[in-house]
Formats: C-alpha cells, structure tokens, sequence
C-alpha cells in the first residue's frame, strides 16, 4: 500500500479523483484527458509549519505552471482548520501573478484525490497521500539549531512516515534549503 505514491500502480484510485469536492460542496474535478493540472501542497497542520513552508509551496506551483504552459494548473491548499485565514492570506499576496490558488478546509482527502501530484509537509498527512495515491514529494523546514541537533539525537534517514514504516525511501524528502 506504501507504493500507492506512483499512480501507475494503483489504477482503481483514478476513478475516486473526480469526484472531490472543496469545502463549499462545489466538485474538484480532474480531466481525464489531464489538460488540467492540479498540484496539492499540504503546509502543516501548525502555525510554524505552515509559516516555514506555505511560501515555497505556492512559489514550486508557480513552477510546475511556467513548466506546463500548455496546461492550465490549479494549486490546491488543504489547509487545516486551526491555521487562521490571515496567515494564509499574507502568503497569497506573495502569489506569482496569475496563479490560481485554492484554498480547501476540511476536504483534505478530496483534494488529494483530485491532484496530479503533491508537495506535503512531514507528517501524518504523507502517509495518508501515500494511501490515497497521489504521488508526492515530502518537504520539511525547521530552524537550523533544531535541525542539527535533531540530526545529532535522531538516527533516522527518512522524515517522511511512508519511508519510515517501509525501511527505504519510497518519496522524494526534501529538507531545509532543499525544500
């Protein structure tokens, strides 16, 4: 089920990506011919993560645009109900222009479902976008001290719980400046 991270290999979940829906009921939908890219970024469910990743998620969607030009791409924001609406709003501002950026509460599993592939924050959440299927790439940012002596005390090689509980790196992680 850990590989469920390459949609190659899990064919049934295509069928479930149509019908998500956002928090206001309206449908997420992904064409199936995918002229429509739909790239998810999950910030955290903290204030600090959400205040040390969200701008490089919403900067690597400007990317994944300007790499895609003959397709249009939406950015999908699961934000978690306890980040306040003003934290998110002074990252949109930041927003390359013209971006199409949505913000989702409460539909997390939804909008994974619906996106072609997803940039999420270590956490519980990388093991439930690797359930779902949806490919991703693990990301985390720390301040520095809490990096080093992290790294000092903790002897894993992975963040990320998909290659934690599979014993070998199954998801791309990116850390700190890698990020």
């Amino acid at each position: 089920a850990l590989a469920a991270s390459s949609r190659s290999t899990r064919p049934e979940l295509h069928a479930n990506r149509a019908n998500a829906t956002n928090s206001s009921g309206s449908a997420i939908t992904t064409s199936r011919r995918f002229s429509i890219c739909r790239h998810g970024g999950l910030p955290g469910s903290r204030t600090g993560e959400v205040t040390r990743t969200l701008g490089t998620l919403i900067a690597s969607a400007g990317l994944v645009r300007d790499g895609l030009k003959d397709r249009r791409c939406v950015f999908l924001v699961p934000a978690a109900d306890g980040i306040e609406d003003s934290l998110i709003d002074g990252f949109m501002k930041q927003a390359p222009p013209g971006l199409d950026v949505r913000v989702v509460r409460g539909r997390m599993y939804e909008a994974l479902r619906a996106s072609d592939a997803a940039a999420v924050t270590s956490g519980t959440a990388t093991l439930e976008t690797a359930l779902i299927g949806t490919p991703m790439v693990i990301i985390y940012r720390m301040s520095y001290l809490s990096f080093i002596i992290g790294k000092m005390l903790i002897g894993v090689k992975s963040v990320g719980l998909p290659n934690i509980i599979a014993g070998k790196a199954l998801v791309p992680e990116l850390l700190q400046d890698a990020a």
